[in-house]
C-alpha cells in the first residue's frame, strides 16, 4: 500500500517527535518537519497551527487531501478552496490560546479596573469622605467609597506583540470591547485576512508608540530577546499597560524596571519572569502597579499533547492505513473469556466502537455491548 506524506508545521519540541514519527509511521505515513524538507505536491497531510494557507500556497500543494488545525479556528485558511479542491479541513479545540487569551485579557481587565486596589480597599476600611453606613435600597447605595479612579478597556488601541494563535485568540477577544486592534508579526497576514481578522500590522517603533495596551506574546528566540530594550523603550506610550504571558525575555529587565519606575509604563501584569520561582526580594513584589501570576496562564483545560494525540488520529481515521491488531474481549453474559483477533483497517472498527454515537449499544453483539476491552495492541482504548 502507497505510503502517505505528513508535513507537522505546528511547532513540536524535537525531543517530542519521535513519538509522533512512530505513531504516523506505524499508520502508513512519513513524517517531515519542515516545509523544506518535502516538495509541497508531495504532501498528502498536514497539522498546522497560526499558518497562514490562502489559494495560492494551498495550490502548489497539489497533493493535499487534509488539513488539520491544531485549534478550532479556520480563519487563516481559504476554506472555500478546500472545498472546491476536495481538501479536507479538520479542527480541534484549541489547545492553549484561548486559555492564556483568558488570562492576558483577565490580567489588563484587572489593572484598568483597579480590582486588587479595589479589593484591599474595601477589606481595609478606605472611606476619605467618612461616608455612614447604611442600609442600601433598589436604587440607592454609597457608590465608590473609597473613590478609586478606574480606566476602561472599551475603544483602547490595542497592540499585540507576536500575533500568532495566541495573539489571534485576544484579538478575537478584544472585538467585543470595540478596541482598535493592531498587530505586529515578522510575517504580516494577508490584507484578506486582516480583513476578516479585524486587525491591521503596524510597524514595530509604531505598534510601541500607539498602544494603550500592549500585549506581549512573542517566541523566545535569537531575534526576540531584547526586543524591547534601553535603545527603543522611550517609544513606548507614556501610560501604557504592559501584559507579558508570552516569554519575560522578549523585554529586558532593566529597561522594563527603569520604564516602569518613571511611569512611562503605567501598569504592567505579567505571567513570565526573567528568572522562576520570581524571587520574593525582586522589586516588581513591592510594587502596587504590577499584577503578578505565577507563569499560569496555560494551566487548565485540556493538555496540549492530548489535543495533539486527537489531532493526529483524525488525520490517521480520515486517509491513514493503521491496523488493530489484537483486541481481547472479557464478557460476562456469553462467556467468560473470549479472545478475538482483529485485522482490519482502524477506521471500520469505528462503526462497533464509537461512544459518541448514543445508539451504537444496540448495534453490537451481546459479548461486545456487555464486556470490557481488557487489552488493545494500539495507542487507544477501545473502552
Amino acid at each position: 500500500m502507497k505510503r502517505l506524506n505528513f508535513l507537522h508545521l505546528y511547532y513540536l519540541d524535537p525531543s517530542k517527535r519521535a513519538d509522533v514519527v512512530s505513531k504516523m509511521n506505524a499508520a502508513g505515513f512519513d513524517v517531515f518537519f519542515s516545509p523544506v524538507d518535502i516538495p509541497p505536491e508531495n504532501v498528502h497531510a498536514m497539522l498546522v497551527g497560526a499558518h497562514e494557507l490562502q489559494a495560492d500556497k494551498l495550490q502548489t500543494y497539489s497533493g493535499l487531501k487534509v488539513i488539520q488545525v491544531l485549534g478550532d479556528s479556520t480563519a487563516l485558511i481559504d476554506t472555500e478552496y478546500c472545498e472546491q479542491a476536495g481538501i479536507k479541513l479538520l479542527t480541534t479545540q484549541e489547545p492553549r490560546g484561548h486559555l492564556i487569551a483568558e488570562h492576558a485579557i483577565g490580567l489588563a481587565l484587572s489593572l484598568l479596573r483597579r480590582f486588587r486596589v479595589a479589593d484591599q480597599a474595601v477589606r481595609n476600611g478606605d472611606n476619605p469622605a467618612g461616608h455612614d453606613t447604611v442600609e442600601t435600597k433598589e436604587a440607592q447605595g454609597c457608590d465608590n467609597w473609597p473613590e478609586i479612579a478606574p480606566q476602561t478597556l472599551f475603544c483602547s488601541t490595542v497592540g499585540i506583540l507576536g500575533a500568532g494563535s495566541i495573539g489571534l485568540e485576544i484579538a478575537q477577544r478584544l472585538h467585543s470591547f470595540g478596541c482598535e486592534i493592531n498587530y505586529y508579526k515578522r510575517t504580516t497576514y494577508s490584507e484578506s485576512t486582516e480583513k476578516k481578522l479585524g486587525i491591521s500590522s503596524l510597524p514595530f517603533e509604531q505598534l510601541l508608540g500607539t498602544s494603550d495596551v500592549l500585549f506581549v506574546q512573542m517566541p523566545l528566540n535569537k531575534s526576540t530577546r531584547s526586543l524591547i530594550n534601553s535603545d527603543n523603550i522611550s517609544l513606548v506610550k507614556r501610560g501604557v499597560i504592559v501584559i507579558n504571558c508570552g516569554r519575560a525575555a522578549v523585554l529586558e529587565e532593566a529597561a522594563f524596571m527603569s520604564a516602569l519606575s518613571s511611569r512611562r509604563i503605567a501598569y504592567a501584569g505579567l505571567d513570565v519572569f526573567w528568572h522562576e520561582p520570581l524571587s520574593v526580594e525582586h522589586p516588581l513584589c513591592s510594587n502596587d502597579r504590577v499584577l503578578l501570576t505565577p507563569h499560569m496562564a496555560e494551566v487548565g483545560g485540556r493538555e496540549v499533547h492530548l489535543l495533539r494525540q486527537e489531532a493526529l488520529d483524525q488525520i490517521i481515521d480520515s486517509i491513514g492505513q493503521r491496523k488493530i491488531s489484537c483486541v481481547m474481549l472479557t464478557t460476562n453474559e456469553c462467556c467468560d473469556t473470549t479472545h478475538v483477533r482483529i485485522d482490519l483497517v482502524r477506521t471500520i472498527s469505528q462503526r462497533f466502537v464509537r461512544r459518541s454515537e448514543p445508539d451504537q449499544s444496540r448495534r453490537r453483539s451481546p459479548c461486545i455491548r456487555s464486556g470490557l476491552f481488557a487489552s488493545f495492541c494500539h495507542d487507544r482504548s477501545f473502552a
